[in-house]
This record gives structure tokens, C-alpha cells and sequence, in this order.
């Protein structure tokens, strides 16, 4: 297995990164720049540059790969067009599967009551980040029906260090702006980072590949006062310290049986909610909270 991680500079990019080394597998990091490729840098990690825009080098870059992890952030443009360049070269390419991570953002600011599954139609206004996150998927399901083979994650608010998400909440504690609708009763809808790499792990073998939708989230419930105290007390121990297990999958799949599959590691301490399907195989399964915020 040789794996392309597209957008590799990125929070969620770099973790996917680091995890699959960690795995053993050969990883080839791709980034725009070198500009936010400073955590590649410091664990000894070169990225291979590539201008996403640009079939050629892409094309060249992605050459020998089995597998592409697509991470790609940037305006419009590169979220588009270089999606579309990315899938049609990885077709070309032969690569046996493509995980593209998307966002619960897909299903709106304000989704109907039957967005708690990813069977349920996407609704979403022109010009934001979820409706360019919606025709990224649609580009990516399009290709699947030309036969790459397909997987799509929704993550919801992606936290661990650097994330954007936690550094806008502490800058309105610090300048005191933080304001909690109904005392901060709503569900906030988290995933780690390095459970995020973890379910895109899994997603290279496991799972539907015709382009379907899996919501990943980290195994808790939370409200948003509760996770805004953590974060205040000790942003950074939370950062730092144990992980919890996500939940990847499909809701409708997780009511057949209990866990049947657990796997330990050294931030999180398991997988849970696996099924085992009527032909036998494995995939994963997966819960989705009440809040679903963009990632």
C-alpha cells in the first residue's frame, strides 16, 4: 500500500500523516506550499510540492500510488477544480480506493431533524464552505460511478492543536466575548484530529466505496458549556492527552450487533460500535450528535 495524502500541511492532513507512518505504511505527503509545512518539518517528514490546479504534476505525483486521503483546503478554485483534476488523475492512476474527508457542513447550519443519518438529503446555501464541501462530494460520487472506488467522511468541529475551531473559542475567552445560547445547553459535535487519521485508517480497507457518506465523531457527548470549561481549564492538556475512541460509520448499520472488533492505540484507547455484516465482513459504524457544525 502507498498512500497519497493530499492537503498534508493541514490539521487533519498532517495527523492522517503521522498515523499512517506510525502504521508502517509508505505515505507520500502532497502540499500546495511549503508555507504551513512546518509539523511535516519537525518529525522529519519532506512533502512533495504540487499545484493541485496542474494534471501534469499532479498526475506525477500521484504515480505508484494505491491509495489517495484527500485533505485538500483553499479557495473555491482549489477546493473544485482541484478536486475534480485529483480524482480524474487518480482514476488514471489505478489507485484502488479514494477517501475524501469532507463535513457535516454538507447538511447545512440549521439541519432538518432527518440529517441524523447520512442517508438524508444534503441541504445546504450557495457560496459557504459546506455548500463547496457538498460539490466536492458530488464530485468525488460522480468519479465512484466511473469506478474509483469511493469513500466519503463528514467530521464534524475537527479539534487537536492548531485547530482553528479551539483558537476561535480561547480568543473569545480571552477578550471575553464567549456567549453560550440557552447556558451552553447545546450538543457541540467534536472529533480529534487523530481520531479523524484513525477512521481515514479504516476507511482505506473498510467501508463502502460507492461514494456514500460515514459521519465520524469522537465517542462522547458533550455540551457546549461543558466542552468550553475543559477547553478554558487546560486547552492544552486536552490537546495533549488521552483521546477518546471515534464512532465511524453508519447509524442504521450500528443497531444489528455490539462491538464485535476493538482496537487499541496510544492516544485513544479503542474503536467501538463495529458490526459485522450479513456477508460477514467488517465495517465500521458510526453516531452523529444533535449539533452539526462546519469541520
Amino acid at each position: 500500500m502507498r498512500v497519497a495524502v493530499v492537503g498534508a500541511s493541514g490539521l487533519a492532513g498532517f495527523a492522517v500523516v503521522e498515523y499512517l507512518l506510525e502504521k508502517g505504511i509508505e505515505t507520500v505527503p502532497l502540499v500546495g506550499s511549503t508555507g504551513n509545512s512546518w509539523r511535516l518539518f519537525s518529525q522529519g517528514i519532506t512533502p512533495q510540492l504540487v499545484n493541485v490546479l496542474h494534471p501534469d504534476g499532479l498526475s506525477r505525483a500521484l504515480g505508484g500510488c494505491t491509495h489517495v486521503v484527500n485533505c485538500l483546503r483553499g479557495d473555491e478554485n482549489v477546493m473544485l477544480q482541484g478536486t475534480r483534476n485529483l480524482v480524474k488523475e487518480a482514476l488514471r492512476a489505478g489507485a484502488t480506493r479514494f477517501v475524501h474527508v469532507s463535513s457535516v457542513a454538507v447538511y447545512g447550519d440549521r439541519p432538518a431533524p432527518g440529517a441524523a443519518v447520512e442517508s438524508a438529503m444534503p441541504s445546504v446555501e450557495k457560496g459557504g464552505y459546506g455548500w463547496i464541501k457538498l460539490r466536492q462530494d458530488e464530485i468525488v460520487q460522480r468519479t465512484a460511478a466511473r469506478g474509483l472506488k469511493s469513500i466519503i467522511l463528514c467530521p464534524p468541529n475537527i479539534v487537536g492543536p492548531g485547530s482553528y475551531f479551539l483558537l476561535e473559542i480561547l480568543g473569545c475567552l480571552l477578550r471575553g466575548e464567549l456567549l453560550l445560547a440557552d447556558g451552553g445547553s447545546c450538543v457541540c459535535s467534536t472529533v480529534d484530529a487523530r481520531n479523524l487519521a484513525h477512521a481515514c485508517f479504516l476507511a482505506l480497507s473498510e467501508g463502502s466505496t460507492n461514494g456514500e457518506r460515514y459521519f465520524v465523531t469522537d465517542d462522547e457527548h458533550a455540551r457546549r458549556a461543558s466542552a468550553h470549561e475543559r477547553r478554558a481549564g487546560s486547552a492544552e492538556a486536552k490537546a495533549m492527552g488521552q483521546r477518546k475512541a471515534p464512532r465511524v460509520g453508519r447509524r442504521e448499520e450500528r443497531a444489528e450487533k455490539g462491538p464485535v472488533a476493538r482496537e487499541n492505540r496510544r492516544r485513544a484507547p479503542g474503536i467501538r460500535g463495529w458490526i459485522r455484516p450479513a456477508d460477514g465482513g467488517q465495517v465500521p459504524a458510526c453516531d452523529r450528535r444533535a449539533d452539526q457544525s462546519s469541520s
